[in-house]
């Protein structure tokens, strides 16, 4: 209306329209607000794609009768967005390429093409050859040759068209008009497990807000039952009537699927929402499910009087204390050990965030029966073991004296040896490649050269009753002489 176009000169555009009022363009926010928009518009279908930098695509196949046909959606849409205060244009085709270009060079009269082919065709013949969203300069080229609009290309031959211009105008061509597909990547997939509600009436109290997640807990977990699965992650989205969304989620370290305890941790993340004027839509969506099987509870006294008394390790199930302490202070507040599949100590286990998953019950205890006849382990072990001067009898006696951090400790009595050979993969690399080479690929501080050579263990308890684990990296038959390290303290 103004004459202001986009790449219009700031001067002319001045010249045009002197009370402008002018900013500097800020593209990553312009792409925020875009997609904040895109995820907004999943109201009316699960596939919105982003279109450049201005636009979006919405795939309104078997969606448009839910708001009472094409008509009412694309009304709907517009004037939600103009209540929001943006200014945007909106058409409907059988064809994202004709969408495309009757949105931004049709009239709102001729704003929903027909599914036939003859009126699609109809529908783009009038609009300059830039709806195909050609490049720049092959419009410039089209421009001087006198061919403006779409209906000058259909009598050209296209194999004139293609070793001229290349095969880009065919293709675009080719994809408004419905000859050649053209499928849109939308925002986000349709998450398979989801619950949604709308209310009448919008909802802004936080008794209210509770309410309604239980409701959505209970769909989303009778779903996940019926498949026997179970949650891992919980993300809720509520819609505002002023269009913003505001989201929360929470993470469990096993898979759940009993309402209450979901709800208990969604009880804290709930104060972070801000219903603003109302919230009209609140969606929840199982992101992150594993298989959970339903198990029979044990019925006897013994049992259900172990797991009230904190009996038997395995009888106590700490995930809601670990689910509820992770989502209040965070997935890295609180860790858990995970079994590696490594025979010596310092890499057998290593701490993980307790809300993501380990390896299977199965894979562990397979890889720990090797170990059910093992001599006891020191239950504090360090992390990297301690260099550690030994008096020692001769090839491959037990130590008779050691000095530990200054001070001096004389063996009473010791166990030993228990031998653990270097990993194989250790030991090839050693064979193939030099000691320097390889460390200065690693980092000096790699800690695994250590494991290069046989360890031999002995458990030893000094004149003070202090027990101590203590092994002899090497042997005297190698090369370079062994030495000792402290590697745990038994209590």
């Amino acid at each position: 209306m103004l004459g202001l176009m986009p790449g219009l000169p700031l001067a002319d555009a001045r010249a045009y329209a002197p009370e402008i009022d002018v900013a500097f363009a800020d593209r990553p926010a312009d792409m925020k607000i875009l997609t904040r928009i895109a995820r907004w518009a999943t109201r009316y279908t699960p596939h919105v794609a982003i279109d450049g930098g201005d636009g979006l695509m919405l795939d309104i196949t078997g969606a448009a009768h839910l708001v009472g046909g094409e008509a009412r959606l694309r009304r709907d849409v517009l004037d939600r967005l103009e209540r929001l205060g943006f200014a945007a244009r909106a058409a409907i085709a059988a064809t994202p390429g004709a969408a495309w270009a009757v949105a931004r060079f049709g009239t709102d009269a001729a704003a929903i093409v027909a599914s036939d082919p003859k009126q699609i065709r109809h529908a783009l013949d009038a609009l300059p050859i830039a709806a195909l969203r050609l490049a720049p300069s092959l419009l410039e080229t089209l421009d001087r040759l006198g061919l403006r609009r779409i209906a000058d290309l259909h009598d050209l031959p296209r194999h004139g068209i293609a070793a001229r211009f290349g095969g880009s105008i065919n293709d675009q061509l080719d994809r408004a008009l419905g000859r050649a597909a053209e499928p849109i990547s939308p925002l986000a997939p349709a998450p398979a497990w989801t619950a949604h509600l709308a209310f009448a009436e919008p909802v802004s109290t936080p008794e209210d807000l509770a309410r309604i997640v239980d409701r959505l807990l209970d769909q989303i977990c009778a779903q996940l039952g019926l498949a026997e699965f179970g949650a891992r992650r919980l993300e809720l989205s509520c819609q505002r009537i002023d269009g913003r969304i505001q989201t929360c989620a929470i993470a469990t370290s096993s898979p759940v699927r009993d309402p209450r305890r979901l709800a208990r941790l969604f009880a804290e993340k709930l104060a972070t929402i801000d219903p603003g004027l109302g919230i009209e839509t609140m969606t929840m969506t199982a992101s992150l499910v594993e298989a959970f099987a339903s198990t029979q509870l044990p019925l006897t006294p013994t049992s259900r009087a172990a797991v009230d008394s904190f009996g038997p390790p395995d009888a106590i199930d700490l995930s809601p204390f670990i689910d509820q302490i992770a989502n209040r202070l965070g997935a890295d507040a609180i860790a858990r050990l995970e079994i590696r599949q490594s025979h010596v100590p310092e890499f057998a286990q290593c701490p993980a965030p307790a809300l993501l998953s380990g390896g299977s019950p199965a894979t562990i205890a397979a890889w720990r029966s090797p170990w059910t006849r093992a001599p006891t382990r020191p239950l504090r072990l360090l992390p990297i073991p301690d260099p550690v001067e030994v008096t020692a009898e001769i090839p491959e006696g037990p130590p008779l004296t050691f000095r530990w951090r200054r001070i001096l400790h004389r063996v009473r009595s010791a166990d030993g040896p228990e031998r653990l050979a270097p990993e194989w993969w250790i030991v090839f690399e050693q064979r193939h490649a030099g000691m320097a080479d390889r460390a200065q690929r690693r980092g000096s501080h790699d800690r695994r050269l250590q494991t290069a050579r046989t360890r031999d263990y002995y458990r030893v308890e000094d004149e003070d009753g202090r027990r101590f684990w203590l092994f002899r990296d090497g042997s005297w038959k190698e090369p370079t002489p062994p030495h000792w390290f402290m590697h745990g303290i038994f209590a």
